[in-house]
């Protein structure tokens, strides 16, 4: 342990004739020493995180970067981006403006390009260990100068960060953690100078990283934790920062709502229970269960998961020894903290710091999605990488006060710091291949997620897009085996789950033709969400196919009772009804279809099939040409229209509708099932 002498971290003077001196004279900014310690930092990452450039898109990345229209609009599409939330289509919800944008220059620049994403992702997550070297050089200059170095290879080699820096998605996190990193400094160089520009870029700074993600708001507490423990700030100023920084967090988030459509998306109890749980203990009982899942995975990170959820953390009480344990080993070193805060001691700080920032996901505090995540460490880490450097010098009876290590000590550092860094290094560049893609990631992790309803979810669905995208593979009915497995595998998890009850009956639907096993799964999906619109429509379909109209009549009905726009439900019934032989009803449908939704063909298609099916042709021809003003790239329609004026003799309309043929595509099914 360090001696009980005060200080052990550097501190600012008071100011002296208008300027404040640091008690030890920093470093040289560019000596020899540190274009080294940059160039090793360096060099460490790009080894360590390289091989995703050879990454493509995975988990997530579909919602914000490559199947996201708004962000394939480029630069033009920023103010957009600043108006608008983050997830898009059906489900809108939280405000991630800035992290949207680097999207959005960057297909504006290079297009569709994982690999360039990919490596801005590396770019940032060094510029953020850079950063954080040089904020512990500040903090820590009363140590050797060699414990910064250690903290910061430790978070750059520790395997927890490699879903932020893969993930493209979660750049999020990269630039939310560097931008309040950025606003800690120019506090700061506040106290260090006295310059109130420093408070406008802090200010500002924060609010970016508020804009990235809203994690930052444990910077609220962490910049004030920050100027106490390492500045001789004033409690009257550090009382005002934090009012300037609680201010700043007030205006980002609730400014935004002024102008931003309201968000729209439903908490569901596979991505976690205690959204819906009402006993306080039990939520308490369960977030220390998570907090010691995250220091289990930070000092063994094996292994590392795409998605948790439900059922991978048990929702407990505190009869669980795991409970009993997490809450010794948090109050014990919250008690040590506080015992040494009057010190300033370093680990105080770490733990603090660590306590600060893990709250967000503790599950105590608010239920986190997905329950507990890798990335949610990501910030906190820094904690646990300062306590375990520390650790290891005091270990190695390293003298703080002197400074002073001997070649024996290096030596002995070297061999504990490299026992730590190389497997956790092995285990950072194997992970990274994981994220290569999709179905690499889940093919990878499922067989550790038996018990993740979502994950098995996810992996399924995936392996059905992977068939429906090549359904003449080779591998083809196995796959469609693994995806009935996968399906049911979340079933057993959590059998309420509506979505996945919904596609296993579209597998058996679509694949086997198994109409009542079908009929069972969308019942199922209906039971346990009574809304579910497109389980519905396809419960009706399944009927239709066993020849059940009034049932199929029913609940296609009800399908336009739940969702008035719904254009499949009204063409459907419009072809069941002329099946039936009712033709004023078949014709009500469509024409009702053409108001609901004046820019589909689907209706007028229909009615040229019913002509054609009544012998009047000039009808059915009249039909087909206003579906294709409405969308000109029906191959089908082009087709009969252009060999129908072919007989005719129209040679012009005839080689018209050739061409739009020729750069048509053949449509699917469109009246197929619905996920």
């Amino acid at each position: 342990m360090a001696s009980k002498k005060k200080p052990v971290s550097k501190k600012i003077t008071t100011p002296v004739k208008g300027k404040a001196k640091p008690i030890v004279k920093p470093l040289k900014k560019h000596s020899t020493i540190e274009w080294k310690v940059l160039f090793l930092f360096t060099a460490l990452t790009f080894i360590l995180y390289g091989n995703t450039l050879f990454n493509k898109y995975s988990m997530d990345d579909d919602m914000v970067i490559y199947n996201n229209q708004t962000v394939h609009q480029g630069i033009k599409a920023i103010p957009k981006i600043f108006t608008s939330l983050y997830a898009e289509g059906k489900l809108k919800y939280e405000y991630r403006p800035i992290v949207k944008a680097t999207f959005a220059i960057e297909y504006q620049l290079w297009g569709e390009n994982p690999g360039i994403s990919h490596f801005i992702n590396i770019l940032l997550f060094l510029a953020t260990a850079i950063l954080i070297y040089y904020l512990l050089k500040k903090f820590l200059n009363s140590y050797p100068r060699e414990l910064p170095i250690f903290i910061v290879l430790l978070f750059i080699a520790h395997p927890i960060h490699t879903e932020v820096v893969s993930s493209l998605k979660n750049r999020d996190a990269l630039l939310s953690f560097l931008g309040c990193l950025l606003a800690m400094n120019s506090f700061i160089r506040y106290v260090e100078t006295k310059k109130v520009k420093h408070i406008i870029y802090g200010s500002l700074l924060f609010i970016f990283g508020y804009l990235s993600k809203s994690d930052s708001l444990t910077f609220l507490a962490v910049i004030p934790l920050v100027l106490y423990f390492f500045t001789d700030i004033k409690i009257k100023q550090l009382l005002w920062i934090g009012l300037i920084l609680f201010a700043a967090m007030i205006i980002v988030r609730f400014g935004p709502k002024l102008y931003l459509p309201k968000p729209d998306r439903d908490l569901q109890f596979f991505e976690n229970p205690l959204f819906f749980e009402k006993s306080r203990w039990i939520k308490m009982a369960t977030g220390l269960y998570c907090l010691i899942f995250y220091i289990r995975i930070l000092i063994f990170p094996h292994p590392l998961l795409f998605y948790y959820g439900y059922d991978m953390i048990p929702i407990t009480n505190f009869a669980n020894a795991w409970v009993l344990l997490s809450l010794i080993i948090h109050l014990g070193i919250f008690i040590y903290a506080m015992i040494k805060i009057k010190e300033k001691h370093m680990v105080s700080f770490a733990i603090l710091y660590y306590l600060i920032t893990i709250s967000m996901f503790s599950n105590i505090v608010k239920p986190a999605v997905g329950i507990v995540a890798e990335r949610f460490v990501y910030s906190a880490s820094l904690g646990f990488c300062m306590v375990v450097a520390y650790s290891i010098f005091t270990l190695l009876k390293v003298d703080f006060q002197t400074k002073i290590i001997t070649h024996s000590q290096k030596n002995k550092l070297a061999f504990a710091f490299l026992i730590l860094l190389i497997p956790y290094s092995i285990k950072t560049i194997a992970r990274n291949q994981d994220w290569k893609d999709f179905l690499t990631l889940y093919a990878h992790d499922i067989k550790y997620l038996d018990k993740s309803a979502k994950a098995n979810t996810l992996y399924a669905s995936t392996l059905l897009n992977e068939i429906h995208n090549n359904s003449n593979a080779p591998d083809t009915k196995a796959k469609l085996d693994l995806v009935i497995n996968y399906y049911k595998a979340a079933l057993n998890v959590y059998p309420k789950y509506a979505t996945t009850w919904n596609n296993l009956g579209s597998v058996y639907f679509s694949f086997f033709q198994e109409y009542k096993k079908s009929i069972h799964c969308f019942r199922n999906a209906i039971q346990n969400k009574n809304d579910y619109v497109e389980a519905y429509f396809n419960l009706a379909y399944a009927y239709e196919k066993i020849d059940n109209a009034d049932s199929a009549i029913y609940l296609y009905k009800k399908t336009i009772e739940i969702e008035p726009t719904y254009s499949y439900a009204y063409s459907n019934l419009g072809n069941l009804y002329f099946n039936l032989h009712d033709y004023n009803h078949a014709v009500f449908y469509n024409e009702q279809l053409m108001k609901v939704d004046p820019k589909t063909d689907l209706p007028y298609i229909n009615m040229a099939n019913y002509n054609i099916m009544r012998n009047d042709t000039i009808a059915a021809i009249s039909y087909m040409e206003k579906a294709i003003e409405k969308i000109p790239n029906n191959y089908k329609v082009c087709m009969n229209l252009s060999r129908y004026y072919q007989l005719k003799g129209n040679i012009q309309k005839s080689s018209y509708y050739q061409n739009l043929a020729n750069q048509a595509t053949i449509p699917n099914d469109r009246q197929g099932q619905k996920k």
